[in-house]
């Protein structure tokens, strides 16, 4: 959601539906975690994890000024002094998240959970494929993708840290493969069917966004969400405190991280149960009849 193109349709009245995530929402109750700011290596992260917090609401209110500023200047009322209001603005807001996943405190009229939107590339299978995904196998199987987002250092880490662990590794780049060391147990490929990798993995290794963790958890896997920017801060806190994941600072972690991390979490049964217990599947289809449920009932009330 952009605030411009909001502006546009209230002064033309077209009703507008908004498709965000719950976490954002003022009225969400999960931790607010500083993001990988340049800034938080240098102060260490219990700093600047105080000084974010201290300092929250006036950074909600910065970014709340120049929204305020061009809705008045077209003569819509402004959204307060939390900028989050306008990524909730809509005549109906839609939730792409599970409420088990982001507890919601009691939505305001036009505030609905329709789930995860399913997305998959429809890609050629590497050669190995057959042999590493279906074939009989002795060891866990860890899925691993940090998306076009995920810094490229981390992805190396993440790689670095996985060498000589008793597991098997499928691997996603979303990018050139040139100059990656990849370790004996790992087999890359630029892009990978997420959801059949999600299917077939014990353990999913993403960037913590929204799309890749509900992949994982739609298929009752764990994930590791190797975390950047606030959008998927948000999102791996509210996994990790239901128990189906581990958040990691992706510009802090080290290999030795993810070499004590991985074998943890493939022997956590606890964990393992939890995100079995979310699996379901994620139908374009349901989500799609959800969405026009909801949106068709919120705008012709």
């Amino acid at each position: 959601m952009r605030n411009g193109p909001v502006v546009l349709w209230r002064l033309a009245q077209i009703p507008y539906v908004n498709l965000t995530n719950a976490y954002w929402s003022p009225l969400a109750r999960g931790r607010q975690l500083v993001p990988e700011f340049a800034w938080v290596r240098l102060l260490g992260v219990p700093i600047a994890q105080a000084l974010f917090r201290a300092f929250q609401r006036v950074g909600y209110m910065h970014h709340a000024v120049p929204i305020n500023r061009i809705r008045r200047k077209h003569g819509l009322p402004g959204i307060g002094n939390d900028f989050r209001a306008a990524l909730m603005d809509g005549d109906v807001t839609c939730f792409a998240d599970w409420p088990e996943i982001v507890p919601p405190a009691p939505l305001p009229a036009g505030q609905h959970f329709i789930g995860p939107v399913p997305w998959s590339p429809t890609v050629a299978l590497p050669p190995w494929w057959e042999q590493r995904v279906h074939g009989v196998r002795q060891r866990p199987l860890v899925y691993l993708t940090l998306g076009s987002s995920g810094p490229r250092n981390a992805l190396q880490e993440v790689l670095d840290g996985l060498t000589g662990l008793p597991a098997d590794v499928i691997a996603s780049t979303a990018g050139p493969m040139g100059g990656l060391r990849v370790p004996a147990n790992v087999q890359v490929a630029e892009l990978l069917p997420g959801d059949a990798a999600c299917a077939a993995a014990d353990l999913v290794v993403c960037n913590g966004g929204s799309p890749g963790t509900y992949q994982a958890l739609g298929h009752g896997k764990p994930v590791i969400g190797v975390a950047t920017n606030m959008d998927q801060f948000l999102n791996m806190a509210a996994v990790e405190d239901v128990g189906c994941g581990r958040l990691v600072r992706s510009r802090s972690a080290t290999a030795a991280v993810y070499r004590r991390l991985v074998p943890a979490l493939l022997g956590d049964h606890a964990l393992l149960a939890r995100a079995a217990a979310m699996a379901r599947p994620l139908s374009a289809d349901d989500v799609g009849d959800r969405f026009s449920s909801v949106a068709l009932a919120g705008l012709v009330s």
